[in-house]
């Protein structure tokens, strides 16, 4: 089997971002690094980019640094494209690290890898530990995501498919923007990082009294991300509903999203953007999660 040589990867003030390159450095064999920053936040990963592009090329590694907004959903696609269709037949296998990158980012570079490769690897590096007061706030309008929107059913009604993380209010603004008519609620599993007390107890107490609410366990650790229970709960609308899918919870969740979008286009990916992030989201590294995406 062969070892990623090529590298696609968003820059961040988290310690996670740094010392996961260092895991790469050494456990993999890389050529070139594709490391994306977001415009908004320029200021804020300057110092870990320079630290990154430093070390890259100490190792004799390529490094290009390109800039993205997540303002502009559009010309990110564009960009994520133009450097995919440079990049291909460049490298056999390509890895993605989704530690600090993006949801909407994530489904983006994994579909338009996708269109060259057969098959690609994925890295998620958790945190040591996260920002006990707050991770993010201040959510902006969700949105669907660029050519990954799937397919409306003229006349249908909604299923939301949301997800969930350590934030009420990023659900409800997700049902206040596609007023669907049936929400159906994915609450992660188990206690890590104060997962009951942050999330699944806030998330019950706010919804399970909702009739048109419906709750679901899944586990975005595990080795499908949440797909077969995602995917089950789901089943029931596929012919019958137009479907929205959006990730709060663990990057990987997304994951196991984008292959169900990958089984069945007509759902679409939504994102809900953030306007502001804790400058100390994170703290540390731990336990590194590695997968394969293939083309179906």
């Amino acid at each position: 089997m062969s070892i990623p040589s090529e590298l696609y990867i968003v820059a961040s003030w988290e310690p996670r971002f740094t010392l996961g390159l260092d895991r790469l450095f050494v456990d993999s064999n890389l050529k070139r690094i594709n490391m994306f920053h977001v415009k908004e936040y320029a200021n804020r990963t300057a110092k870990a980019r320079a630290a990154a592009i430093e070390q890259a090329r100490a190792r004799g590694i390529e490094i290009e640094p390109l800039e993205l907004s997540m303002d502009e959903p559009a010309l990110t696609w564009k960009t994520v494209y133009r450097v995919v269709s440079k990049r291909s037949g460049e490298s056999s296998k390509v890895l993605v690290d989704i530690s600090t990158m993006p949801r909407e980012l994530i489904w983006i570079v994994v579909d338009l890898l996708l269109t060259e490769w057969n098959e690609i690897d994925y890295v998620y590096n958790r945190p040591a530990r996260y920002n006990d007061e707050w991770l993010s706030r201040d959510p902006s309008k969700p949105r669907l995501v660029y050519k990954l929107a799937g397919e409306s059913m003229l006349g249908a009604r909604t299923v939301l498919v949301v997800l969930s993380g350590f934030d009420v209010d990023r659900v409800k603004q997700l049902i206040r923007s596609f007023e669907p008519q049936i929400i159906l609620l994915g609450l992660q599993e188990g206690d890590q990082f104060n997962n009951i007390r942050e999330n699944v107890l806030p998330m019950t107490k706010e919804f399970q009294d909702e009739a048109d609410v419906k709750l679901f366990e899944m586990d975005a650790y595990s080795i499908d991300h949440g797909y077969a229970n995602t995917l089950e709960a789901v089943s029931a609308y596929l012919d019958t509903h137009n479907i929205v899918m959006s990730s709060l919870g663990p990057k990987p969740s997304a994951i196991g999203l984008y292959r169900i979008h990958q089984k069945h286009p007509s759902i679409g990916l939504a994102y809900t953007p953030s306007r502001e992030f804790n400058p100390e989201y994170s703290f540390g590294i731990g336990q590194s999660l590695h997968g394969v995406i293939k083309k179906i």
